[in-house]
């Protein structure tokens, strides 16, 4: 018996396509006709011309409904990670190859996953599937499937020196939030040197290939998913799957050096799975810090969000050091931590010292070093590391976030005198606030009053900035 999807292939070979309305017009004709034909064997001939139509309506419009059901894409399960699998076949023994021997070794591979969601392969029938190099295609299906990624692609056989292969074709598309354009061409092409482009399958060792095959494409697809979720914000699947993906290279690794056999794609892939795994999970793990300190930034008094925050630190210096060992951004980081956590300024300034050699043309360590020289009531220092970095380019965010820090800092200490000073100075010359700038110039005046011992270098600068600030607002000359 003739099967659909064969009926399909035929159609497609013919240039016309399953999901064509023309098909669903005719699939329509023929249960309608084959509903009249029935009737009137069933019925008197004679007297039942308008049963035999109102049945050959009723078989017209089951056929449509037939036809309309088997264009329909499977979905994903809700609270699943939906991987889509379309691959087109030539003949019945190819469709029972990439059924039996690769999408069920898929499917049962990542159903053994240990990820925070289950995983869900929707097999797609090949004549619904888009056709090669068809990415508009292909992100279509992926948004009707429900899927995260789509693979799709085709299966032949070739002869090859006189033997026959299976030659596996194979793209990728995947889905995630909306992310700069740059980002967007780092993951398609991650994608691109994940997923094997061309895989060659001797029939004679079939079982063998399409597990090397299918093991590939395990690998592959929990990589770039996690990717995927890590620039659509979703930290904690992605560092389920970079982790587990972690535990699964050494096996693969040892597969080889025990001889089991392995194909060429699959120990390429290994290999730069395990060169590039460190870095994607440094780079989870310091947005994690990121987004929980920021979290803190929001609520100061939940110190648990710092102890989380150093614990994911702690975790990125771990996969750093098998990079480029300690850096800036982790002493920037954990200098933070020891005066919000702890009061450390000694040990934040052991940390920030470290900058100098690595990061000389830093700014950032220089403004946050100033903050522990003032707290520390080393004026000077401080002072000449505040003239130093604003010399230096300063990202604008790096500015808001260290004029925040030390606004929350002055608010719950109400001091010391200088910190305000230095945050007139930023807010006036990298922040171009003179509103916030003379209000905290203001304070500082106003606490300089109750000092002991003034420091005259102070009073000149106040006294400078003050000039500067009174002159830019009458239009004289610019800060």
């Amino acid at each position: 018996m003739i099967k659909l999807e064969h009926l399909a292939e035929l159609m497609s070979q013919r240039g016309l396509s399953w999901t064509s309305k023309l098909v669903g017009l005719v699939a329509a004709i023929l249960f309608g006709s084959l509903g009249m034909v029935g009737a009137h064997f069933i019925f008197d001939a004679t007297n039942s011309l308008w049963l035999q139509i109102s049945v050959g309506l009723v078989f017209a419009l089951v056929g449509y409904a037939v036809w309309v059901l088997t264009c329909q894409i499977p979905k994903n399960k809700t609270g699943y990670i939906g991987i889509g699998l379309a691959i087109k076949a030539e003949t019945e023994d190819e469709r029972k190859r990439i059924r039996s021997d690769f999408v069920s070794e898929i499917a049962g591979a990542l159903n053994r996953a240990e990820a925070a969601q289950p995983f869900c392969v929707v097999e797609i029938p090949s004549y619904l599937a888009p056709a090669a190099n068809d990415v508009k295609g292909a992100l279509e299906f992926l948004r009707k499937s429900k899927c995260h990624l789509l693979i799709w692609g085709g299966i032949k056989t070739r002869k090859q020196s006189k033997k026959n292969v299976y030659c596996l074709k194979l793209e990728g598309v995947v889905t995630h939030s909306l992310i700069a354009i740059e980002q967007s061409r780092i993951l398609a092409q991650e994608m691109r040197l994940s997923i094997p482009q061309k895989t060659e399958i001797a029939l004679a060792n079939e079982l063998k290939g399409f597990e090397s095959a299918s093991n590939s494409l395990v690998l592959a697809t929990k990589y770039i998913v996690a990717l995927a979720s890590a620039l659509s914000g979703d930290l904690n699947l992605s560092k389920t799957l970079l982790l587990e993906l972690e535990k699964e290279i050494p096996k693969r690794k040892s597969a080889k050096k025990r001889g089991i056999s392995a194909k060429k794609t699959d120990v390429s892939l290994v290999g730069r799975l395990a060169a590039v795994l460190p870095r994607r999970l440094a780079d989870v793990y310091f947005v994690e810090y990121f987004s929980l300190v920021l979290q803190w930034q929001k609520d100061r008094d939940n110190l648990e969000l710092l102890n989380a925050a150093e614990r994911s630190l702690e975790m990125y210096l771990v996969y750093e050091k098998q990079l480029n060992g300690e850096g800036p951004q982790y002493w920037i980081s954990k200098a933070l931590l020891e005066v919000s956590l702890r009061n450390s300024f000694e040990g934040a300034q052991k940390l920030l010292l470290q900058c100098k050699m690595r990061a000389i043309h830093d700014p950032v360590w220089r403004l946050s070093l100033a903050f522990v020289k003032t707290i520390q009531g080393k004026y000077a220092e401080a002072l000449q590391l505040y003239d130093d970095a604003l010399k230096l380019d300063i990202h604008a965010q790096t500015i808001f976030d260290i004029e925040d820090y030390v606004q929350w800092w002055l608010a719950k200490h109400n001091g010391p005198a200088p910190l305000f000073l230095l945050s007139a100075l930023l807010n006036a010359k990298a922040k171009t606030d003179l509103e916030l700038a003379i209000h905290d110039l203001e304070r500082f005046e106003e606490l300089m009053k109750y000092e002991q011992n003034t420091n005259e270098k102070l009073i000149s600068r106040a006294a400078i900035l003050k000039s500067e600030l009174d002159a830019h607002i009458q239009g004289v000359v610019s800060i």
